[in-house]
Parts: structure tokens; sequence; C-alpha cells
């Protein structure tokens, strides 16, 4: 009795209830070799088999994304995002005037645009922000996208 299907791309992620088998029967059909070869080392070889963050080239661990440091990126966006959904969307009513509110809001510098002339100087149409960590940004994107919360 054979694969009916192809091999997946996508993701596998585990779900209540947590059972060893269930952990077991995916690493031993999705990941022979690794599986295999992780089986025959020793128990102090493999608190270290994952730490280099990669595995046949792909990105299995968080060591991935946090480890390394990356160029940095800067992005420019709309005012009204971070005024209205970063500003007070984010923040329950009582932390409004919070700290940690404060500090996310000041990483956004206000930006204006070069179409823009000096008579609007005053008017600030975007903030610029900088990610220094854009393989962290990308993993917390991916997460989004998933349907995690962070809430």
């Amino acid at each position: 009795m054979g694969m009916k299907h192809g091999r997946s791309e996508r993701v596998k992620y585990f779900k209540a209830p947590f059972r060893k088998e269930n952990y077991s029967s995916h690493h031993t059909r999705m990941h022979r070799t690794q599986w295999a070869e992780y089986r025959e080392l020793e128990a102090s070889t493999k608190n270290s088999f994952f730490d280099n963050g990669t595995i046949s080239g792909s990105q299995t661990t968080m060591h991935a994304f946090v480890a390394p440091r990356t160029p940095q990126v800067s992005v420019l966006i709309d005012k009204d995002i971070v005024n209205v959904i970063i500003g007070e969307m984010m923040f329950h009513p009582e932390d409004m005037d919070g700290i940690i509110r404060a500090r996310l809001l000041e990483s956004f510098v206000p930006t204006l645009d070069s179409s823009e002339d000096a008579a609007n100087a005053g008017d600030v149409s975007r903030y610029a922000i900088t990610v220094t960590n854009t393989k962290q940004f990308q993993l917390v994107v991916q997460y989004l996208a998933a349907g995690l919360s962070f809430r």
C-alpha cells in the first residue's frame, strides 16, 4: 500500500491531542532520512542536532529567525495605519497612556513625501520605521498569515 498523494509542501502543525505516535508517524513518513539520522544519535548529541536552525536547507526552528542578524530595511507606512490601527486598535482603552504604547509609537518617524512641498510641512502623511531583523519580521508575518494572534 503506497502513498496515494504526492508529498505535501505544507507545514505540519500538531494539534491536541498531542500523542507520541502522531509525532513519530509524521517524522517517519515525511522526514525519513533526517529522522533515521536523529534516532541513531546518542542522547548528548541529540540536543545539538537542531542548533544550526536548518535541516536540508529549510528553516525549521526559531533559531533561523532569531539568531542571525540580517540587513535593516526601512519601510514607509501611511499615517492612518500607524495612528488608528497601531496606536488605537492594538491597545485596550486603559492602556492608551501606558509606556509600552508610547515606546512603540516612538519607533515611527514622521516623514514627508518627496512630492510634498514645504507649505504642507506640518502635515505628515507617512511614518518611516526601520526593521532591524528582517528574518524575525518575516517570521511574524508568516505567523499572522497562518492566523496567529498576539493579543
